[in-house]
């Protein structure tokens, strides 16, 4: 009998992003409305949340775009 393949947790090869862990408790009810709108859209819960930091830090006025260095992005 082989061995199960293991799935390795994380980016696929060749995929690299710079930027920051974060870790938050949040209200169950808000928690099932992200994993029920990324279920919809077929979005990770990660772009999701990314795109609705953005989405308030421009409408604040907070929003720093990140620099663009030969296709890499510094944040």
């Amino acid at each position: 009998m082989s061995e199960p393949v293991k799935r390795v947790k994380g980016r696929p090869s060749g995929q690299t992003k710079v930027g920051r862990t974060i870790s938050c408790y949040i209200r169950s009810d808000i928690y099932e409305a992200l994993v029920r709108h990324c279920e919809r859209t077929g979005q990770t819960k990660t772009v999701a949340i990314e795109r609705a930091i953005e989405k308030m830090t421009r409408e604040n006025g907070c929003y720093v775009p990140p620099v663009q260095n030969g296709g890499e992005e510094n944040v």
